[in-house]
């Protein structure tokens, strides 16, 4: 642990507990603090964990089954409100993990590796001198420069909470872009590659414009930024994914619980029944659609699928299948043949 003159006790702390405490005389940032952990370390990979974040129990377990011969390995966050309202899934939305080949996804699209969600070889971070003195997108730019060489790969199975709150650099959206900008121009200089990924990336924040425009009311704003949408050829092209990535990205979100297990809808009529499953949850969060009609239940499941429906009958659960979600009997959960806890969404 690299401990970047802290003034708590967390450093004391971590050492009671046996590990190896390295400390800064003085504040040097936190690329600097990952970098004196780099030099440091023994192993051949690395793996990241920033203070504000959550490995859950099988993250480093699942990074390392699926790494294979790649420099990267990350897996999906999910990201935690303190009101609940705002969370969301961040990652692939492939149901097989997504390979890298080059950084164009990463800069046209997504950074779909979170620092606190990755693993990294560390022959790779040291050969191309670690994370560069950025303000806010120091993983951003390793994960460009590694991917410029080496591929990577990246799993939708949540494997990291990433909580979210006022005081986090991340939400200094003006300066992080700017960067995320200066990033990429730089890696089209080392490369010599078309621009054609930053011309994607540019059009939706064109886009994110145009609607922060309409939605304050200032119509007139938003109509004069239509014209960056169509600037460059590229533009529509990486607007319509984007759009595309974001629909799926929510469709996944409303499919989870922020410990990466599937969310759970209930559709059981029969009250003691549904109320012998809720038992069966415990503390597990339920969406209880039982009150509705089975036509607005349907209607509401295609317009945000859950990771699993529990309901009565196997004819309902065939049914509410044909709405794309997962389905499962009253009868099998209270059996203990099927445990939503223990499944990975």
């Amino acid at each position: 642990m690299v401990d970047d003159n802290s003034t708590d006790d967390t450093a004391r702390v971590a050492e009671s507990l046996g590990a190896r405490v390295i400390r800064h005389s003085e504040n040097r940032g936190a690329a600097a603090a990952r970098n004196t952990a780099i030099a440091a370390a023994e192993s051949d990979w690395l793996a990241f964990l920033d203070s504000d974040d959550e490995w859950l129990p099988h993250h480093l377990a699942h990074l390392w089954e699926i790494k294979g011969e790649h420099a990267l390995v990350g897996g999906a966050a999910f990201y935690c409100t303190p009101d609940g309202v705002g969370d969301r899934y961040s990652g692939p939305v492939r149901r097989r993990p997504m390979e890298f080949r080059s950084p164009d996804r990463l800069i046209s699209t997504l950074n779909f590796f979170t620092t606190s969600g990755s693993m990294l070889r560390r022959d790779v971070a040291v050969a191309i001198g670690g994370f560069g003195d950025w303000w806010g997108v120091q993983d951003f730019d390793l994960w460009v420069r590694v991917l410029e060489r080496h591929s990577g790969i990246c799993s939708r199975r949540v494997t990291v909470r990433y909580h979210v709150h006022e005081q986090q650099i991340s939400l200094a959206k003006g300066r992080m872009l700017s960067e995320h900008r200066e990033v990429v121009k730089a890696h089209l200089a080392r490369t010599g590659e078309s621009p054609r990924m930053l011309e994607r990336w540019e059009a939706t924040l064109v886009w994110d414009d145009l609607r922060a425009a309409m939605a304050d009311g200032r119509r007139a704003a938003a109509l004069r930024r239509v014209p960056g949408l169509l600037a460059n050829p590229q533009r529509p092209i990486g607007l319509l994914s984007t759009l595309w990535l974001r629909f799926r990205a929510r469709r996944r979100t409303s499919r989870l619980e922020n410990d990466g297990g599937p969310s759970v809808a209930l559709v059981i009529p029969h009250s003691d029944e549904r109320r012998a499953v809720l038992d069966m949850l415990g503390d597990r969060p339920s969406h209880d659609l039982s009150s509705m009609s089975p036509t607005a239940a349907g209607a509401d499941l295609l317009r945000r699928p859950r990771g699993v429906i529990v309901t009565a009958g196997k004819l309902r659960a065939a049914l509410l299948r044909l709405t794309g979600n997962d389905t499962v009997t009253a009868r099998d959960v209270l059996a203990g043949t099927f445990k939503p806890a223990e499944r990975t969404a």
